[in-house]
């Protein structure tokens, strides 16, 4: 799997490589299934320009004291999940530690919930701690190359719910509500709220179609700091005080127990973001300032994913995604193949790459 983000040269640029990215799992009465994740991470974020505006940036500018930190060659990220599925219910459980190798001791993640699935409504509540992907600072920490502080890895806890109602065969509703905290090494705290809500209608009339499902997307942000810089105190994350998206999606999925599946999601519109001004250092304020920032205009997001069967125990996976947002634009790009035990006469949605690594 590799992940590409734009942004500054050695700050907030990040390339992401999970080579090796392996899974395995049982299951065990139709019931219970458990799983073991291993992946091997590799981070480059490009060079680090001279005096930067980084660590513990200077009054007057200065060359680096210490190598910046601007890659991470060998961590290894782990994961145990577990779930329990009925007629109507699965609950899960999942366990795991930051990439080994990171500047900033690594910290546990860990993810526990459950989703019901009713007659015309499904509902789902997370309770949730993950590491803040957006950078290295943000992601494992990094060096201050002025004074060889160590800072950085963020954790972002908390807790999400989510609802699909079904209002006629054809019509559904959907909204999603995540409340947060972020905290990391010589960071400041940061709070976070999201909301979502999105109406939809279903054609299932396509020959090769499960269905396709169209409609309005609504989405808002509201973070209680900006910390997205990194100077001291700051994160490295987008966290915008508020973002609104405002957007009109199609997603579609194939029908199952053929010999490939896919599922697909588009969306386009209006996204905008509003940043405050924000001290150089928020844990020790000496009255310099980033600018406050702004931006509107056009966004978008693509997804698509697949399993195809190459024989009766072996199946290839491919995802590839493109984000572009007003602050920055990210793909990604997932290839891979495994193998099954009992014999697969056709492929089903729970065989495609988000199902199977548990991101939904």
């Amino acid at each position: 799997k590799r992940t590409w983000r734009t942004g500054t040269d050695g700050l907030s640029q990040l390339k992401s490589d999970n080579v090796p990215f392996f899974e395995g799992y049982v299951s065990y009465r139709d019931a219970h299934r458990f799983a073991l994740k291993l992946e091997r991470i590799k981070l480059d974020s490009g060079t680090l320009g001279d005096r930067a505006f980084i660590g513990n940036y200077p009054t007057t500018p200065q060359n680096y004291s210490f190598n910046p930190t601007n890659k991470l060659n060998a961590g290894i990220e782990p994961h145990f999940y577990y779930d329990f599925t009925d007629e109507r219910h699965r609950f899960f459980a999942e366990l795991g530690y930051t990439p080994t190798d990171g500047i900033v001791d690594s910290k546990p993640l860990w993810r526990v919930g459950m989703l019901h699935s009713g007659l015309k409504t499904d509902w789902g509540m997370t309770l949730f701690s993950d590491p803040v992907r957006q950078s290295i600072l943000s992601y494992t920490g990094i060096v201050d190359p002025y004074t060889g502080q160590q800072w950085g890895r963020v954790m972002k806890t908390g807790l999400a719910l989510s609802s699909i109602y079904r209002n006629q065969a054809d019509w559904t509703t959907s909204g999603n509500i995540s409340i947060n905290q972020y905290k990391g090494r010589s960071v400041d705290d940061n709070k976070h709220a999201s909301f979502s809500v999105s109406l939809n209608k279903t054609f299932t009339r396509y020959k090769r179609l499960d269905y396709l499902a169209i409609g309005p997307r609504l989405s808002v942000d509201l973070y209680d700091k900006n910390l997205g810089q990194f100077t001291i105190g700051h994160g490295g994350y987008f966290s915008p005080q508020k973002m609104i998206q405002a957007m009109f999606g199609a997603h579609a999925l194939s029908k199952e127990s053929y010999q490939y599946v896919f599922e697909s999601d588009i969306a386009l519109g209006y996204i905008s973001y509003d940043e405050d001004a924000a001290p150089f250092f928020p844990l020790n304020e000496d009255g310099r300032f980033y600018a406050k920032n702004n931006a509107s205009g056009f966004g978008m997001s693509v997804k698509l994913e697949t399993a195809w069967r190459l024989h009766s125990n072996w199946y290839a996976i491919g995802r590839t995604s493109y984000l572009r947002g007003k602050k920055y634009k990210e793909s990604e790009l997932l290839l891979g193949i495994r193998y099954v035990f009992d014999s697969r006469p056709a492929l089903f949605s729970t065989d495609l790459p988000s199902n199977i690594f548990h991101k939904k």
